[in-house]
């Protein structure tokens, strides 16, 4: 994951990135947390 996020960060097209969980999916919003993401909302 973090190797796409790098690729968007640098390849100069993407300003924003963004994603939808279920904010009952603890497991994926913390792993999402970890790579810097954050809960909006």
């Amino acid at each position: 994951m973090q190797e796409l996020i790098d690729f968007a960060k640098n390849s100069g097209g993407a300003k924003i990135i963004s994603l939808e969980v279920r904010s009952d999916n603890r497991r994926a919003v913390a792993l999402y947390e970890k790579f810097g993401f954050e809960t909006i909302g």
